[in-house]
């Protein structure tokens, strides 16, 4: 899968389908926010997945599902990936390049 993204103001930024404009994170960095701020931010990492299709559920607690939210998608929905790698973000492209199985 490849995510386009822009700069603004020196950060980092993708535009979700509604036109909401999100500052990407490194992981780390991410995971160390407070949780009101993670809806407002986003990350790609190894422990990601992503599908083809669309959530309208609102926020996820990976907790509310027995399982987890992944497992959940996996057995529930077709074409579901788990994130094995990430790439970029590269520059000449403005891409980050996410791979998985």
């Amino acid at each position: 899968m490849h995510v386009r993204y822009a700069v603004q103001n020196g950060d980092i930024t993708i535009t979700d389908k509604d036109g909401k404009i999100l500052p990407w994170v490194p992981s780390k960095e991410w995971k160390r926010q407070i949780n009101n701020a993670l809806e407002d931010t986003i990350t790609f990492s190894d422990e990601s997945f992503f599908w083809e299709g669309e959530w309208t559920g609102g926020a996820v607690t990976d907790g509310d599902y027995r399982n987890g939210f992944y497992q959940y998608m996996n057995e529930n929905k077709d074409n579901v990936f788990k994130v094995t790698s990430v790439g970029g973000p590269y520059t000449l492209i403005p891409h980050f390049e996410i791979l998985g199985k």
